[in-house]
C-alpha cells in the first residue's frame, strides 16, 4: 500500500474500514478467541448476495487484502496474519465476496510455523505466489 492520499477514494475507503476492524479484532483474539471473533464478524457483516462474482470478486478481492496488508504494517496494535485474515475476511463479507479462512503449518528449523491466509475462489489473495505450497494445510470446519 502507498499512502494514504495516493490511494483512490475506494481504497481510502477500505482503509479506513480495516483500521477500524484491526483495532477491535487484534484485541478481541486475545480475549475471545478465533472462533468467537469470527462468528461475531460473520454475524456484523453478513455475506451480500449482491457482489462482484468471477474475475471482478477476485480483482476486488487483491484490492481490498493490498490495501489490509498495508494497514496491518503500518498500525498499532500490530496485526499478524491471523487478526489480518479476520478482518480481510469481514471486509470481503461487506462487499459481497464469499472466502474462505485457510491455516497451515511447515517445518521450520527444529520447530514449526503456522500462517493463516485467506482464500478467494481457491486462490490466496494477498499473498506471494507460491506460499501455498510452502504450508500443510491444516483440515477444520469454515
Amino acid at each position: 500500500m502507498t499512502r494514504l492520499r495516493d490511494l483512490s477514494p475506494r481504497e481510502r475507503t477500505l482503509a479506513a474500514k480495516a483500521a477500524a476492524l484491526q483495532a477491535v479484532v487484534v484485541p478481541a483474539l486475545r480475549v475471545f478467541g478465533f472462533g468467537k471473533v469470527k462468528s461475531m464478524l460473520s454475524a456484523l457483516a453478513p455475506l451480500r448476495k449482491a457482489g462482484p462474482k468471477g474475475d471482478e470478486a477476485l480483482a476486488r478481492a487483491r484490492e481490498a487484502a493490498r490495501v489490509t496488508m498495508g494497514v496491518a504494517r503500518r498500525s498499532l496494535p500490530r496485526a499478524t496474519c491471523v487478526p489480518r485474515s479476520l478482518v480481510l475476511f469481514a471486509l470481503l463479507r461487506r462487499l459481497g465476496i464469499d472466502s474462505r479462512i485457510r491455516f497451515g503449518a511447515r517445518k521450520a528449523g527444529k520447530g514449526i510455523e503456522a500462517h493463516a491466509w485467506v482464500e478467494v475462489g481457491g486462490e490466496a489473495v494477498g499473498e506471494r505466489a507460491g506460499m501455498r505450497e510452502e504450508f500443510a494445510q491444516l483440515e477444520g470446519k469454515d
